[in-house]
């Protein structure tokens, strides 16, 4: 994750500290979501992760964090706690999840005197098949299957067009069915466009090539190996 030159708005400074700070990214429009999430936070009790009630701040311009997250006195001697921080939304699926259920972080116990800067971290947000694209938008539908035929979610589909000396990339995660809704903005109709498919737990990949608009009229299937 990288940091994108973020400085604290006036309206998001407090009183409050935190450890950590997320920025929010929708892919498509590369600002803050453009529709509701919700943020979890977990930690991490022995081998397993137990959800806690702390609720998360959201900015407006998508900044998240958890104020007074391990504020306490004193703080000398108190171990390291480990959290992992979870997204859910209708209109979204997290990229974190190629890899991971969440993203983790560690921190340590905290006062206004002992409290670090902490760089905020970007948290990118795929669009799904419910994300709200203008109705011009092209878009291609269908399913990612393994070698078996049976459905495999949390695979990234792309596709990536040259304009000029310019790179553009179109990106989503499969679902639990194995579904995926890709836009093709910047695809002209007439030509052929590929779809690739990994999955970066496997590296298994795949590919198609669809034509537009024809092959956008009906689900299409990727085959990872």
């Amino acid at each position: 994750m990288t940091n994108r030159g973020w400085q604290p708005a006036p309206e998001e400074r407090s009183v409050e500290i935190s450890p950590v700070w997320f920025r929010l990214i929708d892919d498509v429009t590369d600002r803050a979501p453009i529709a509701p999430v919700t943020v979890h936070l977990d930690i991490q009790d022995g081998p397993d992760w137990r959800p806690l009630d702390t609720k998360a701040t959201i900015t407006t311009a998508g900044m998240v964090t958890f104020l007074g997250l391990e504020r306490r006195r004193p703080v000398a001697g108190v171990p390291r706690r480990h959290y992992r921080v979870r997204v859910e939304s209708d209109y979204y699926r997290p990229l974190y999840r190629e890899l991971a259920s969440g993203v983790e972080f560690q921190t340590v116990p905290m006062d206004e005197q002992s409290a670090p800067l902490p760089v905020p971290q970007d948290l990118v947000l795929l669009p799904s098949s419910t994300y709200p694209l203008a109705a011009h938008v092209r878009r291609v539908r269908g399913e990612v299957h393994d070698q078996t035929g049976s459905p495999v979610e949390d695979v990234v589909v792309s596709n990536r067009v040259q304009i000029g000396a310019t790179f553009l990339t179109e990106r989503t995660l499969t679902d639990e069915r194995g579904a995926f809704t890709l836009a093709l903005r910047w695809v002209t109709p007439g030509t052929t466009a590929t779809v690739n498919a990994i999955d970066r737990r496997t590296n298994h990949v795949g590919s198609i090539n669809v034509a537009v608009p024809t092959d956008l009229q009906h689900s299409n299937l990727i085959q990872i190996v």
